[in-house]
């Protein structure tokens, strides 16, 4: 029997309910747990009115308001954390002290881990995970405006791999790549990083989204390359050899297809070309700028940037400039779309590469010598039954 609290129950004093006999706790889902008891042999005198379970560490609780022996349903629990369960028994008279613990439970299941800074570090695979699927992009390339050559930045390649075997503890590495930042610096200056999962640094071996080049070094402003069981090369930069005009960058590369290209840039008192649209959820190419006066309307706009939670709609690519006779400006160049929810290429007055991948365009005019940066890179991680990129489940869940 439990405790000394008396009270008059029709008639008698009554007692506190002696404590459940706890059960078993066990899994319903990344945040869920149920926790069996048994009623008590001694309910003090009262019936039993309800039963409450309480998780430790944290104090999450549930209660279930019946007399008998059961179940209770405890969520707002947190995967990866060892949790032990009590459950009280509650009558008219007062609550029973707590049953004794329960089994340690460890919650597990679907979940994932984003990173999406520029970043080299290790990454430990949780608790009773054995296999993820990995979504690589690559940083975009930024623009270049030298020599009387006015080229954008190529988009960064995405590449996906699903069921990579892992252990639960061990450490894998996981590269995100930058985007390549403006400047007239030496070779790679121009170059965007490649992001990749991997068992150690420099492992190239499972799965990658190669960096966009820009500038005169590393192939001359071609989008990157991807390895997996799909994905994407990053778009084409655009490029001119007008004096003002800047070519756009290129689309970051999509999940089953390649990122549109940069349109090229427009001379003194000529027009620009349109960005080509992304295709299987790339980042569109970015338009190339208008050359009507040696200002921000010189400018190319930047490439599409591409989304890493699955599969979407393709961006679309950006518009060409358009003047007039008199060098007045009738249509304004714009940026690429974002391919399956990535963010839009930056327009002439902000050239910056979109999220995640898109390449940076050039600066015409009076802006030459300067340059605009790609977008920066991402990996993503997710595992759990029935999760596969491009588009399965791929979710935050």
């Amino acid at each position: 029997m439990s405790g000394i609290l008396m009270g008059f129950v029709g008639g008698t004093y009554g007692r506190r309910p002696d404590p459940p006999t706890i059960g078993t706790a066990s899994y319903v889902d990344r945040n869920t747990a149920s926790v069996t008891y048994t009623a008590p042999g001694d309910t003090g005198g009262a019936a039993i009115i309800s039963y409450t379970a309480t998780a430790s560490p944290g104090g999450v609780s549930a209660t279930v308001f019946t007399s008998a022996s059961g179940s209770i349903t405890v969520p707002g629990l947190s995967p990866y954390i060892p949790y032990t369960f009590t459950v009280t028994a509650t009558s008219i008279i007062g609550t029973s002290s707590p049953s004794a613990a329960s089994n340690s439970l460890i919650l597990y299941g679907p979940g994932q881990v984003e990173f999406t800074s520029a970043t080299e570090t290790y990454w430990t695979v949780p608790y009773n995970v054995t296999s993820v699927c990995v979504v690589c992009v690559g940083g975009g390339g930024s623009g270049q405006s030298v020599n009387g050559l006015f080229r954008g930045g190529g988009g960064g390649g995405l590449g996906w791999k699903n069921n990579i075997p892992v252990t639960p503890g061990q450490t894998y590495f996981v590269r995100v790549g930058p985007g390549a930042t403006a400047g007239d610096g030496g070779s790679g200056a121009y170059i965007g990083g490649t992001s990749y999962f991997g068992t150690a640094p420099l492992d190239l071996t499972i799965v990658y989204g190669e960096g966009g080049t820009g500038g005169p070094y590393g192939g001359g402003n071609a989008g990157g390359a991807y390895l997996g069981d799909g994905g994407g090369n990053g778009g084409n930069a655009g490029a001119s050899a007008y004096t003002y005009g800047g070519g756009g960058g290129g689309g970051a590369g999509g999940y089953s297809g390649a990122g549109g290209n940069g349109g090229f840039g427009g001379g003194y008192f000529r027009n620009s070309g349109a960005g080509t649209a992304g295709s299987g959820g790339g980042g569109g190419g970015g338009g190339g700028g208008v050359a009507g006066t040696p200002s921000y309307a010189s400018n190319g706009c930047a490439g599409g940037g591409v989304g890493i939670y699955g599969q979407g709609g393709s961006g679309a690519g950006g518009q060409g400039g358009v003047i007039d006779g008199s060098a007045y400006v009738t249509q304004f160049p714009t940026g690429g779309g974002g391919g399956s929810s990535g963010s839009s290429g930056g327009s002439s007055q902000s050239p910056t590469g979109g999220l995640f991948g898109g390449g940076g365009a050039a600066l015409g005019g009076a802006a030459a010598g300067e340059n605009a940066n790609g977008g920066g890179g991402a990996v993503r991680i997710i595992w759990g039954t029935g999760r596969a990129f491009p588009s399965t489940n791929t979710g935050n869940v």
